[in-house]
């Protein structure tokens, strides 16, 4: 694939995931208020803030990618090691959203607890209206008991490696 094909791609999946991260809860609000950080940002895409009563600042970064080659299987990313290693080193919630390009659907996984890079993004959990609310109810919970001797743990984990 030609860089321009893959800057296609990358802009597809992100749109997708902008698309979709802030679609309204059944009493008609959005969860999720995405701001999209560019180039500037090499290590992660978006600063993603819960926009709820009663957030209180509360926020994660995504790391959105997106594939065509996923053949209904998980969803295949790659790391450079210099980027995985400051994806790892992030301290807050910090998720990899793969995007499959071909049936226009996308998966949540948890940075957290991952020593090795990650190569693909289980399907486990699309990001659908439950998981948008799970995943709302983790960040908004983690910035609320957030101390320094509690590591943060994601219900978004790859059930192959439990």
């Amino acid at each position: 694939m030609d860089a321009d094909s893959r800057e296609m791609l990358a802009q597809r999946g992100e749109s997708w995931f902008q698309l979709n991260i802030c679609k309204k809860d059944g009493s008609g609000r959005p969860l999720f208020r995405p701001a999209h950080l560019g180039s500037q940002w090499p290590t992660v895409d978006y600063l993603v803030e819960a926009v709820r009563p009663g957030d209180s600042n509360a926020f994660f970064f995504a790391q959105v990618k997106c594939s065509e080659n996923a053949n209904g299987g998980a969803i295949p990313v790659t790391f450079r090691p210099d980027q995985w290693r400051r994806l790892r080193a992030i301290p807050v919630p910090t998720y990899i959203f793969g995007i499959d390009d071909v049936t226009e659907s996308g998966y949540i996984l948890s940075v957290s607890g991952h020593r090795r890079p990650i190569r693909s993004v289980p399907r486990a959990f699309p990001l659908n209206v439950e998981n948008r609310e799970r995943l709302w109810n983790e960040v908004v919970e983690y910035w609320h008991r957030r101390t320094a001797e509690m590591p943060f743990t994601s219900v978004f984990r790859d059930p192959r490696t439990r």
